[in-house]
């Protein structure tokens, strides 16, 4: 399959790369667009596992690194392909897809954690338990009151940290949670570096 990378930056990936890892940053921060765009060329540049087999009667594991939040869209995007100024991204909640520019802000939601009394905590881990606590299925709606989202995640996250997350944030964390409930997508891939470093 032809590359989906530039080639005035193909000769730089190797090096470059592993001088990229996908570290947590805290939730809802700015992120370089630029930067941004290269780690997902290089996303996609990844050749497919050897071994790789698939079990249709079983969900599909999710790379949390190709489900995007586009500032200003509504909702949660998945990545389907990249180009060299632009990426394409299908929306979870109503299937359409749209170009993202570089100069649009985006952030990956493997990018984003949750500020707690005690170490931040990755975005996957906070719906790892949101998933355990609500038993798999649907959370209480985005659009209920902050109090009682608020009292919902002292359920699951009791050491988040209350003044530093708001409720919009609240908000967003309920609405991508219940977004990939309702699509079967809260089985998650372990990160990359984990398989790397046993290797």
């Amino acid at each position: 399959m032809k590359s989906l990378i530039p080639t005035f930056i193909s000769p730089l990936l190797s090096p470059i790369s592993l001088l990229l890892p996908l570290l947590p940053c805290p939730i809802f921060i700015k992120h370089n667009s630029s930067l941004f765009f290269y780690r997902i060329f290089i996303l996609l540049s990844r050749p497919p596992q050897k071994g790789t087999t698939f079990n249709f009667d079983i969900p599909m594991k999710v790379t949390l690194e190709k489900i995007l939040s586009v500032s200003g869209k509504p909702g949660i995007y998945q990545l389907i392909a990249g180009g060299k100024s632009i990426i394409i991204a299908e929306s979870l909640v109503d299937g359409k897809r749209m170009p993202i520019h570089p100069s649009q802000r985006v952030s990956s939601l493997s990018d984003i954690s949750i500020f707690t009394i005690e170490e931040d905590v990755p975005l996957k881990d906070v719906f790892e338990k949101m998933k355990e606590h609500y038993k798999g299925a649907a959370a209480p709606d985005h659009k209920s009151e902050g109090k009682t989202l608020r009292n919902e995640m002292e359920n699951f996250l009791p050491t988040y940290d209350a003044e530093r997350v708001y409720d919009s944030d609240i908000k967003k964390l309920f609405q991508w949670y219940n977004i990939l409930q309702a699509k079967d997508m809260l089985e998650f891939e372990e990160a990359e570096e984990e398989s790397t470093e046993e290797n």
